[in-house]
């Protein structure tokens, strides 16, 4: 939970990269406020598709990485 909390605030911009690829995120839906979905924005692999006052939904463009076992 600690790592969540930390990657979504933005304390480690790597780590919230990985940790999108580690868990094959292709979705994502947040708070307006998380400094996480300003940078969503600017990920050329990532598309907001809404937005309102409660929430934005990023989808990813491309499949996601394959899981390294």
């Amino acid at each position: 939970m600690l790592r969540y909390n930390r990657a979504l605030s933005l304390r480690s911009v790597p780590d919230f990269l990985r940790l999108l690829d580690e868990y094959q995120f292709a979705a994502t839906l947040l708070a307006p406020s998380t400094p996480a979905v300003a940078k969503l924005d600017r990920l050329p692999d990532w598309q907001r598709i809404y937005a309102d006052d409660l929430a934005v939904v990023h989808v990813r463009r491309t499949k996601p990485p394959a899981r390294k076992n």
